[in-house]
């Protein structure tokens, strides 16, 4: 049995916990791959996990952390797509 490490959830410095380990097992009778990469995100309903990525992503390019170009590019946007999303422009 493998141990449960502690973690000090108070602490202020980073806390590395495991990298969890998803296994499904289909048992319908349907036939199915025998592979397939199927992602937690995808089950959420409503725009709620878009809207916080955006907005997460608004706030670095605020912040001057991201420019519009890597921030729409990790929104899978155009730049003008991202721009009219977000409300921001890029500096010409």
């Amino acid at each position: 049995m493998e141990s449960i490490p502690y973690f000090n959830i108070y602490s202020s410095k980073l806390q590395k916990i495991p990298t969890p380990k998803f296994i499904c097992f289909y048992n319908g009778t349907e036939c199915a791959s025998a592979k397939e990469v199927l992602k937690l995100s995808d089950a959420y309903d409503g725009e709620g996990m878009v809207s916080g990525a955006l907005n997460m992503l608004t706030d670095l390019v605020k912040d001057g952390i991201l420019s519009i170009g890597i921030a729409a590019q990790k929104a899978n946007m155009s730049v003008s797509e991202f721009e009219l999303k977000t409300g921001l422009k890029t500096h010409q």
